[in-house]
Order: structure tokens, then sequence, then C-alpha cells
């Protein structure tokens, strides 16, 4: 099957398309963009707004709001435009049934916004979010340098480690730092679960967008299909 495989129902011909590739026609084929302004007044952008406000709330959305003042949107068709709202009007609870992140704090209205932009990313690029795959504990320097006569990177060394204090055979006092290489630790298993709940919240938000569009009468000439990303790929490795 095909990416837009055309589907006769009656008179009409209705193309189908998983919900991400439904979101990717919505976006880059139709062009449409995502409209935080749900009241329509673009309130950032209205004449005698101060600059410096407009700043702060928009960067208190952490989004420029976008979308809604013509252009393609307007254009574009009817069901790329449906997509668009759903995803637009995305409820806390998709992202996680409990309201919470991967830490346990409560998500907010910009948790939601961020994880709609991402949705849309991931469906243009056609890549799933990093689950942590590749992750392998391993311990890795801070900061590396090329050597240009080893050909090769090494970690960079400092004076910071205990100060080692002792008497030579004339006792003379004799004094050295110790050098020290500062380390972080990669691929640990609270690294890995986090990237693991930030997958299963995109799963999340696929799912409830699988079952809003798949409603009847919410697209005109797309039907989607019950393709979806595995919950836990994972389990498989």
């Amino acid at each position: 099957m095909s990416l837009y495989d055309p589907i006769k129902t009656g008179s009409r011909i209705t193309r189908a398309m998983s919900v991400q590739s439904a979101i990717h026609w919505a976006f880059v084929n139709e062009k449409v963009r995502l409209d935080f302004d749900r009241y329509g007044a673009h309130e950032f952008d209205r004449e005698g707004i101060d600059p410096i406000w407009r700043g702060m709330r928009i960067a208190e959305l952490g989004t420029v709001v976008d979308g809604g003042r013509g252009g393609s949107s307007r254009n574009a068709a009817f069901d790329a435009r449906i997509i668009a709202d759903r995803i637009e009007s995305l409820p806390i609870t998709a992202i996680d049934p409990a309201g919470v992140d991967h830490d346990g704090y409560r998500l907010t209205e910009r948790s939601r916004r961020e994880m709609a932009i991402r949705v849309v990313q991931h469906a243009i690029s056609g890549i799933a979010p990093d689950w942590g795959k590749h992750e392998r504990l391993r311990i890795q320097s801070v900061e590396m340098v090329w050597c240009a006569r080893g050909r090769d990177f090494y970690g960079l060394v400092a004076n910071e480690g205990s100060t080692y204090v002792w008497r030579d055979k004339h006792r003379n006092k004799r004094e050295v730092v110790g050098e020290v290489c500062p380390v972080v630790c990669m691929g640990s298993p609270e690294a890995i679960r986090v990237k693991r709940w930030r997958y299963h919240a995109w799963c999340g938000v696929l799912l409830h967008l699988w079952h809003e569009l798949r409603q009847p009468g919410v697209l005109d000439a797309i039907k989607i299909t019950n393709d979806l990303p595995p919950l836990n790929p994972w389990s498989d490795t």
C-alpha cells in the first residue's frame, strides 16, 4: 500500500493514511500551520501592544503564535485544517493520563504546546523519538581535546585534585596538586527511563489523534488506518 492509497467510498474517493502520514500530508503538502491563538484575536500582533509585554508573553508560551493571519492555512484542504485543529486542541491527559511528567511534576500549558509541536516535527521528519536504543552505560570526559601528534581526542585534565605534601630525602618540602579528569555518566537507567517516558507520551498523543480523527464525519476525504507505532519497541531488542 502506498502512502496515500485511494479508496472508493460511494461517489467519493477517499485516501487511506496512517495518522502520522495524515499529519505529514497536512503540514507538508497542504502547508497548514499551528495557531495556538484559540480566541482568534491575535493579541500579540494587535496595534498598540507594548513590544516588551509581547515578548514576555511569547516567552511564557514558549512559541510564536503563527498561522492565523491568512496565508496557506486558509487555502488548505478541509481535512488538513481539521488535523491541525485537533493537534492545537490537544489535551494534557493525552500526554499522560495523570497529567504529570517523568519526574512527577504537573504538566503545564507550555508542555502541551511543546508536545503538539514535537508531534508535527516527528511526522514531518518521519523519525520516531529516541527511546534509548543505542544508549549504553558509559563514562565519558566532560571535555575532549584534540592532540595533533597522537591524532586522537583525549580527556581534558585539570589540577583540581587533592594536594599531596611530603619531604624528600633532603627534608625539603614538596607539594603536588593531583590532576583530575571530570567525567559524566552516560546511558544511565534514569536517562533511559526519561527517554522511554517521552516515547510513551508521543505514542499516547498519536493514539488520541487516531481516535479523534477516526470519528464519523470528522474528516471528509481521508480514512485513518490502524497503523500506529509500536508501544514498546525495546521489548524486541
